[in-house]
Order: structure tokens, then C-alpha cells, then sequence
């Protein structure tokens, strides 16, 4: 892991990229695959976000249908 964290650093400079704890999760899932990155590029894109795991069906919204409901705003002085 030092040996490509330190390559990744290298790529950040020479790019003017930043080095996020985004970047460095994506080269630990690389590596967990037990796969070398092939560009190091790739590494600094944003993290996808999990979809949300499905209702259990206790209560709730489970139709599927988008939850809607008043906005409320905040209390003015």
C-alpha cells in the first residue's frame, strides 16, 4: 500500500490534483480486489454513493412512490 499511496502522491503533484481520502479509498479498493490501478486518473474521481437499502415493510413508506410532505422552513425573528 506505502509503495502506491507514495505513487499516488507523485500523480497528484505532477497533475496539481489533490490527494482526498476519496482518492486513497479508491486505490484500497483496488488493492483489496488484488488489482494493480492502471491509471492512477481514475483514482481521483468522487466515491459513488450506496443506494439506500430497501424498506423492511415494518411502518413506513413501502409503495415505491416518491415520500412527500410540507416544507417547512425556519422560524424568522
Amino acid at each position: 500500500m506505502a509503495h502506491w499511496y507514495a505513487e499516488l502522491r507523485r500523480h497528484s503533484q505532477q497533475t496539481g490534483r489533490r490527494v482526498t481520502a476519496d482518492a486513497v479509498a479508491n486505490l484500497a479498493d483496488f488493492l483489496r480486489s488484488g488489482t494493480d490501478p492502471k491509471r492512477l486518473d481514475g483514482l481521483f474521481a468522487p466515491r459513488q454513493i450506496q443506494p439506500a437499502a430497501a424498506p423492511s415493510g415494518r411502518g413506513g413508506h413501502s409503495s415505491g412512490a416518491p415520500v412527500t410532505g410540507p416544507v417547512v422552513a425556519p422560524a424568522q425573528e
